[in-house]
C-alpha cells in the first residue's frame, strides 16, 4: 500500500463532522466501520458522518470517492499523537488526511477483528459437524 505522508490538512478541519456510532453508516462510499491502531491493540468502531464528507475527503485522494473507489478510515496511535488516514479498500493507496494530539472523539469502543472472526468460524465448523454427523 503506498502512503502518502505530508497531511492533507495540518490538524482536522472544523467542517469535517465525524461521529462515533451504535451502528455503522451506511450508503455512502466510505465505510461506516474505522480500523483503529492503538498502542495495546488493533480493532474496529462504528462511526457516522455526514454526506459531504464524500466530497471533502474525495478531493484530497489520487481517485477521488466512488463506487469504484471505496474507502475507510484508519486511526493510528503513533504515541506522539494520532494520525488519521483514507484508505482504499483495495489497499492501493492512502492519504494522510490530519494528525492530532488526543485520540479522535469519534473512536469508540474497539471490537476485536481477530475475536470475531474466530467465533464466526467456530460457529460454522459447529454448524459443519452437525450436518455431517447426521
Amino acid at each position: 500500500m503506498k502512503k502518502t505522508n505530508k497531511p492533507a490538512w495540518a490538524s482536522k478541519p472544523n467542517f469535517i463532522e465525524i461521529r462515533k456510532g451504535n451502528k455503522a453508516e451506511t450508503g455512502s462510499y466510505i465505510s461506516g466501520i474505522a480500523h483503529i491502531i492503538d498502542s495495546d491493540r488493533s480493532g474496529y468502531c462504528s462511526i457516522r458522518f455526514g454526506r459531504e464528507l464524500e466530497k471533502i475527503i474525495g478531493k484530497k485522494l489520487p481517485y477521488g470517492v466512488g463506487p469504484e473507489n471505496q474507502i475507510y478510515l484508519l486511526a493510528i496511535n503513533k504515541y506522539i499523537g494520532w494520525e488519521v488516514w483514507a484508505v482504499y479498500v483495495d489497499n492501493s493507496k492512502s492519504t494522510l488526511l490530519w494528525r492530532q494530539d488526543s485520540k479522535p472523539n469519534w473512536v469508540g469502543k474497539l471490537r476485536n477483528i481477530y475475536n470475531e472472526t474466530s467465533q464466526i468460524k467456530e460457529k460454522n465448523n459447529k454448524a459443519r459437524s452437525a450436518r455431517d454427523s447426521r
